[in-house]
């Protein structure tokens, strides 16, 4: 099933900025887990905070992907 484009510009706008993580997450591997994905931008936009935190890694795992 393909993407609504209009749904996915909607969720990129909507969590930009959403995610501030705290330096305690400086050198961690992180696992960011999410019960369902569409258009990925709530993953990446959480993913950009932890590296800008710091984070060393992380990892996604995805229960279902729309």
């Amino acid at each position: 099933m393909p993407i609504d484009l209009k749904n996915a510009r909607r969720i990129r706008e909507n969590v930009r900025g959403a995610f501030q993580a705290d330096k305690a997450f400086a050198g961690c591997s992180v696992a960011i887990v999410d019960n369902v994905m569409t258009s990925g931008h709530t993953v990446q936009a959480l993913a950009q905070s932890l590296l800008e935190a710091g984070a060393r890694e992380f990892r996604v795992w995805v229960v279902a992907r729309a």
